[in-house]
């Protein structure tokens, strides 16, 4: 057993300033330091039990060397609960075990309540190194590092357990305010309150072991620009175990680094990634960055969210994963996309948001894989784009459903939505305005199911390039039916409304106003495989060819009922069906520049 200590009760100095060096050894492993201490307190002991007495404290800045250094086999500990504060020119508190003590598993214990300060290291450093098979638990309030992470803590051998590190106080670095590593067997778990970091991040946690969480119940900061090569965020976290990864934050600054995010997370083996963040999460690259590549779910809930450069939320699903639901209470926005959402895995996508707004490319972005369910996406405030305003595309099995306030795409669509392979119903409600260049609202069903679309006012206007071919609504199902239904005004520079069923049920097309600026108000068509074709309108149709263009050219019947509609170039109202006659009621006008 190896068992050595300074306990020095002599008076020396240096730089002028005087040391009373005494942590003196009591028996049994127990160590006691006490008084005002000015040079580095060394014990290298086995299962050594280190406390400091009341009022102690340890300042070696201004010298040289740690202010505590614990080394030695088995489980070793360092308290400071009644003593005073701790200082290292080096790191503040340094405990090492280097490896088991036959049956005593190596383990590290801090547990320190007094202001921790490090000018040239870390403020505390507790490592696990190989051949202990122990857990690291570090229980701090204050610390801060001048030069490098304000608390590093790892678990350097596969044998080790758990890590744990618990703060109640501000803890901060020149590089990360808090870097956790567990390569052993067990959970990383950390819980803070205010936490910063430099040129690495506020909260960086890798886990090879199990479960990995991070709760931040204050604010998480970065700032500086970084030089190395892995990610940098406010919380990174970074789960290679087996379990679940689970990250609950307030509010996330990260800024001084185009390539820095607010919270970045990378669940590769693992289960379920979780994110909760309820107050704002605001960062130069993406606000918020989560990637499954593990065998289960992904869920964010946030508040605010924004990343400057590239996305606001930014989540991924690879093959092996399942569902995945994203909830934003707050304002979305990013320079790339607001909200990007793909999964590859096997389950359902859904997103809940309010305003959204998206830079470069679109404000919702969602995509599911040809093994995937359902998408939902429930937009309760404005959302914009500079493409397209929301684009949703469904290669999976289940249903599509968009329900929808406001959308508006500048250089595409406000909505653009298609669901293909084997995908069911598609379901576009729209309460508000939806605009976009192209089309404002565009949707495509190649799945099985029926295409149904309600709205109140859509426009659709000319893009950079293209001129007179924006509709209104674009639609065309081919699967079991197509329903429109407007209860506001549609315009196109194309046409108002174009709606095609290439599938083997009937379509319904019930408008109040629509505006066709080159071609119809209004176009509908049923092909051979279709139906019943079914045209009304309650209010003012007015096209530069026809107004109404309604082609049966399936087995059933063909319906217009209108009030006033107007055909400028061709006729006020053109009706045919292939099986039988077009049966058209008039409650108003008709007028048509060739009938």
């Amino acid at each position: 057993m190896l068992t050595s200590a300074l306990a020095v009760p002599v008076v020396f100095g240096y730089a002028g300033r005087q040391a009373y060096a005494a942590c003196s050894a009591l028996g049994g492993g127990t160590y006691l330091c006490s008084g005002t201490l000015r040079t580095t307190q060394t014990i290298n002991a086995d299962n050594a039990d280190v406390t400091m007495a009341s009022g102690a404290s340890i300042d070696t800045t201004g010298g040289t060397g740690n202010a505590i250094t614990v080394t030695g086999n088995g489980a070793l500990s360092f308290i400071n609960t009644t003593g005073g504060l701790i200082q290292g020119e080096e790191n503040a508190i340094d405990v090492r075990s280097t490896g088991d003590d036959g049956s005593i598993e190596g383990a590290v214990t801090i547990n320190v309540t007094g202001n921790v300060n490090a000018v040239k290291g870390h403020g505390i450093n507790a490592l696990n190194e190989s051949g202990s098979s122990g857990s690291i638990t570090v229980t701090a309030a204050s610390v801060t590092s001048a030069t490098k992470d304000g608390i590093y803590a790892r678990n350097r051998t596969t044998a080790g357990r758990d890590l744990t590190i618990t703060t109640t106080g501000t803890v901060s670095g020149e590089k990360n305010g808090i870097q956790a590593r567990n390569d052993g067997t067990g959970r990383l778990s950390v819980t803070t309150v205010d936490v910063s970091g430099g040129s690495g991040s506020g909260i960086y946690a890798w886990n090879e072991g199990t479960d990995l969480s991070v709760r931040a119940k204050g604010t998480v900061t970065v700032t500086g620009a970084g030089s190395e090569h892995d990610a940098r965020a406010g919380v990174v976290a970074r789960n290679y175990g087996s379990g679940s990864l689970t990250i609950e934050t307030v509010d996330v600054v990260a800024s001084g680094d185009s390539e820095v995010d607010g919270i970045f997370a990378d669940n590769a083996f693992g289960t379920d990634l979780s994110i909760t963040a309820t107050g704002a999460v605001t960062a130069e690259s993406n606000g918020i960055t989560a990637t499954n590549r593990g065998s289960g779910s992904l869920s964010i809930t946030a508040a605010d969210v924004r990343g400057s450069e590239n996305d606001g939320i930014y989540g991924l699903i690879e093959s092996t994963g399942t569902n995945m639901w994203i909830t934003a209470t707050g304002g979305v926005s990013g320079g790339r996309y607001g909200v990007f959402a793909k999964n590859e895995g096997s389950g359902e996508v859904t997103v809940t948001t309010a305003t959204v707004t998206g830079g470069t490319k679109d404000g919702i972005y969602v995509r599911n894989s040809a093994s995937g369910t359902d998408i939902t996406i429930t937009a309760n405030g404005p959302v914009t784009g500079e493409e397209r305003g929301i684009y949703a595309r469904n290669d999976g099995t289940g249903n599509t459903t968009l329900t929808v306030t406001t959308a508006a795409g500048a250089k595409n669509a406000g909505i653009l939505a298609r669901n293909f392979n084997s995908a069911g119903d598609l379901t576009i409600t729209s309460t508000g305005t939806v605009s976009g260049a192209l089309s404002g609202l565009f949707a495509r069903n190649f799945g099985t199911g029926a295409l149904r679309i309600t709205t109140y006012d859509v426009e659709g206007f000319d893009g950079d390039h293209v001129k007179n071919t924006a509709n209104g609504i674009n639609a065309e199902a081919h699967g079991t039916g197509l329903t429109i239904t407007s209860s506001g005004t549609v315009s196109g520079t194309g046409s108002g409304i174009a709606a095609r069923n290439m599938g083997t049920g009937s379509a319904t097309i019930s408008a109040v106003n629509a505006t066709g600026g080159a071609f119809e108000g209004i176009y509908a068509l049923t092909s051979f495989t279709g139906t019943d074709l079914t045209v009304t309108s309650t209010g003012r149709i007015s096209g530069a060819t026809h107004g109404i263009r309604a082609q049966n050219d399936g087995t059933g019947t063909t319906t217009v009922t209108a009030h006033d509609v107007l055909g400028s170039s061709k006729d006020g109202i053109y009706a045919r069906g292939a099986s039988t006659s077009a049966d058209i009621t008039i409650t108003g006008s008709v007028y048509g520049g060739r009938n």
